[in-house]
């Protein structure tokens, strides 16, 4: 009793932090997790010519990476309540989730914090993930790409319409674990549980890839360097001399280009050339490779060799997910489904050994290596309480992880771009640097020197839920037995999922996601040869 009466301002206290923190400082600064080069960076010839030519032949690109606002002080001020609102949301789910882990021994019946606190939490959740800001939005993405030509009422029809669709897609999809649960929150959080897997696999395979292309022979991937993903692998290994030496070798090409293209341009019909726009994307090209080189010369050597350890350790996570997935678990399915194809829970996936376990493996490793090493414990009812404070540990470190997926989500589909896509993306943050948009009058001036990106901040509010109430689902398999009943309890009979159908399907994503990354790195590679 005494524990909960000091959980409820604590959590209290949180949320009304976070959400201030929200509202006057991530509400300026979420966007800066969308830029491909800090607009800060120098600005580069042709950048205004690039962009009017992607303007001209893809309006619909151009418009995806110019800036948006709104004229309406209220609207604003609605959708920045409402994104920080979610996220303080966010963080009192998670807290609660914690508590019911750490208090799962002395949880005798209900209390304020499980029976009242996480219901509403989990309710307004649900409506602003599902319905709010799915709505937000859609109804700002259409109102930026289609400007004046959509009235106020065709504009809300279509919005409230792409809504529905969406509503009564989460509740169509019955395969895979989606068969468990009709509760769209669940299927919500399976949807991120999805999402977590395809990155999972995009990032596992092509990371070894263009490691291994780049330890081969880095020398004779010229054509193959201008792929974004692989440029920026390789940069990771580039010494100062090398970074300087491409540096000299983009910045030629560029001088060449340029020279060709202003010959081009004097020459009769050459403003409205197709060789023009190829010169242009050329040139961009180039550019946005020296910017990025510019900024890694600029790192100071902890910093890059901080990126190098955490790079290799990444690489070896990569390596170990993708041997024991395809040597291990992919293998077991297949028997499994082979074997038991009625076996629709998995109930026979495991052995009975293997069924008795009392959590986490990683968790009752350490609690086993910290007891022989350091405590010595005399009964097992000690070793158990110390695997669940590691347990609980492990979760937490989990949370925390899936909000760096956030940014990792963001920053590698950037990545995997397509390099035409980039070098727009670059020219018109170039060419909008300096730009001031027509908002309303009634708004101070931002002392972050940016205007707030209605549309960029809503997607990040939306995947931060999203990937946090995954999360919640995949940590039931770090908990002992009894702690994994308890947050069942806790989240309820439409979150009570089999913890080991959420893992099959988390593999078998991963799985496919792998094959075709590797598929399509394989055809990209084939395709920008010819090209170059």
């Amino acid at each position: 009793m005494m524990e909960e009466l000091f959980m409820l301002p604590v959590i209290g206290i949180t949320a009304l932090l976070v959400y201030k923190y929200a509202y006057d400082i991530l509400w300026y600064k979420l966007q800066n997790l969308f830029e491909l080069i800090p607009s800060s960076s120098s600005s580069h010839p042709y950048s205004s010519a690039i962009a009017s030519i992607n303007k001209s032949q893809n309006g619909f690109l151009y418009k995806l990476y110019t800036e948006y606002s709104v004229s309406s002080n209220n609207v604003l001020r609605v959708i920045r309540t409402l994104v920080s609102g979610t996220l303080a949301l966010c963080v009192v789910a998670v807290e609660i989730v914690l508590w019911q882990i750490k208090t799962a021994d002395s949880s005798k019946g209900g209390d304020v914090i499980t029976d009242f606190m996480w219901p509403a939490s989990s309710a307004l959740l649900a409506a602003s993930l599902i319905l709010i800001q799915p709505f937000c939005i859609l109804i700002t993405m259409l109102n930026k790409f289609f400007e004046d030509r959509l009235a106020i009422d065709k504009l809300l029809l279509c919005s409230c319409a792409a809504a529905t669709i969406w509503i009564l897609g989460l509740y169509q999809i019955s395969f895979g674990p989606f068969y468990y649960s009709s509760s769209p929150l669940t299927r919500l959080s399976l949807v991120g549980v999805t999402i977590m897997g395809v990155l999972s696999g995009i990032a596992s395979m092509s990371t070894p890839y263009y490691v291994a292309r780049f330890l081969l022979n880095w020398q004779k991937d010229a054509p193959v360097v201008l792929n974004h993903a692989f440029s920026h692998i390789s940069m990771m290994y580039f010494s100062t001399a090398m970074i300087q030496e491409r540096m000299q070798e983009y910045e030629s090409n560029v001088e060449q280009n340029v020279l060709i293209l202003k010959k081009l341009e004097q020459s009769p019909g050459g403003l409205d050339s197709v060789m023009r726009e190829q010169l242009l994307e050329k040139i961009g090209r180039y550019q946005l490779q020296i910017a990025k080189l510019e900024i890694r010369l600029k790192e100071s050597r902890e910093i890059t060799l901080a990126k190098r350890i955490f790079h290799l350790g990444f690489l070896c996570y990569c390596v170990y997910k993708l041997v024991s997935t395809f040597l291990l678990r992919v293998p077991q399915i297949i028997t499994h489904a082979v074997s038991y194809p009625s076996d629709y829970d998995y109930k026979k996936f495991y052995s009975d050994e293997d069924s008795l376990s009392s959590g986490d493996p990683l968790a009752v490793t350490l609690a086993n290596v910290f007891d022989l090493f350091f405590f010595g414990f005399d009964h097992q009812q000690d070793l158990d309480s110390l695997t669940k404070q590691i347990s609980l540990l492990v979760s937490l470190s989990l949370f925390i992880c899936s909000l760096s997926t956030v940014t990792t989500t963001i920053s590698y589909l950037l990545t995997l771009l397509p390099a035409k896509l980039q070098i727009l993306a670059f020219a018109t943050i170039q060419d909008n640097a300096d730009k001031t948009l027509p908002i309303h009058t009634k708004e101070n001036k931002s002392i972050y020197g940016k205007k707030p990106s209605i549309i960029k901040n809503l997607v990040v509010s939306e995947l931060t839920g999203v990937y946090l109430l995954s999360t919640i689902l995949l940590i039931r398999s770090n908990l002992p037995n009894d702690v994994s009943r308890n947050l069942n309890t806790l989240l309820g009979e439409n979150f009570a999922l089999p913890n080991i159908a959420i893992d099959i399907w988390f593999d078998e994503v991963f799985a496919v996601s792998a094959i075709l990354t590797l598929i399509g790195i394989v055809i990209v590679e084939r395709t920008v040869t010819r090209t170059f």
